[in-house]
């Protein structure tokens, strides 16, 4: 078939680019529950015609995709913890998807029709990757998908908002080729967008910041999954805290370990990393040697 047609004034255009989302989702309960479902509803709003991946097989997503129309992989590598691998999700999208043109975002990313425009725009460039900064406020009800409702949504929104930090990115637009392998990330852990950006500008793939024209909510909602294993200490108390409780990421100074060294005991049966915010000569030295 075509994929040209004519609009009302009889001057033929291209069709808009078909494209497919992939995500995937926490369980369907309560909370996130309702924003999952707001966001997923958006993405289908806001580009219509467009597949979804949901992947994973976490309480509701079935029935979630049954209802929506979306396509879904239960079937998803998890880690030794049990959560899905983002380097997974990722290739098995580029491989699977209907259309060219992808968008990972996360499953709680509410997005408006200014972005399947901006992607419109990169349609035509032989790879890319779009990527922009969200906005954080508290949705807890289910948005209203009458007509209209992108307007109403953004009128709604408080007039008072900051942006999300750059090194927090919730959605990234591509054309399938343009991501390569990755390491084995995990779903809802941080750093892997930063890392996938800097991949991205070691392979001279064009990056294109869609922030001032792309209006993405991020739903509001807690982080215990990475409280549970980073923590960053303010004091020799809190360290020798993070450690004794198998703390995996511990954001310090060197200067601390002194006052701890010798009461913490032997830790050679407990896993974690250890970033010292120091870049100069205190951390060389006995402290150092004992640290090893």
């Amino acid at each position: 078939a075509s994929r040209r047609r004519r609009n009302s004034g009889g001057r033929p255009h291209a069709a808009p680019p078909l494209r497919t989302f992939f995500t995937a989702a926490k369980s369907f309960r309560g909370a996130a529950a309702i924003h999952q479902r707001n966001a997923l509803r958006s993405w289908l709003e806001s580009a219509p015609g467009s597949e979804v991946l949901l992947f994973g097989d976490d309480e509701g997503s079935a029935a979630v995709a049954a209802e929506l129309g979306l396509r879904h992989v239960a079937d998803v590598p998890r880690n030794d913890y049990g959560t899905p691998r983002l380097d997974a999700i990722f290739a098995t999208a580029q491989r699977e998807a209907r259309h060219e043109l992808l968008c990972y975002a996360n499953a709680d990313i509410v997005l408006v029709p200014e972005f399947a425009a901006a992607v419109r725009r990169l349609a035509d460039w032989p790879r890319f990757a779009m990527v922009g900064r969200r906005v954080t406020i508290a949705i807890d009800e289910p948005i209203d998908f009458a007509p209209g409702w992108d307007e109403r949504f953004k009128q709604a929104i408080p007039r008072v908002r900051r942006l999300g930090r750059g090194s927090a990115l919730d959605y990234f637009a591509f054309r399938r080729g343009s991501i390569g392998a990755m390491p084995p990330f995990v779903i809802g852990r941080p750093a892997w967008d930063n890392w996938l950006v800097a991949d991205l500008l070691r392979n001279a793939v064009p990056l294109v910041d869609a922030t001032p024209v792309v209006f993405a909510i991020h739903a509001r909602h807690g982080y215990d999954h990475v409280a549970a294993i980073f923590g960053h200490s303010d004091s020799a108390d809190e360290l020798r805290t993070f450690l004794r409780r198998g703390k995996k990421i511990i954001v310090t100074t060197v200067q601390k370990f002194p006052f701890i060294l010798d009461e913490i005991g032997d830790l050679s049966g407990k896993s974690f990393a250890l970033l010292i915010d120091e870049a100069h000569s205190s951390q060389g030295g006995k402290t150092t040697a004992r640290m090893h």
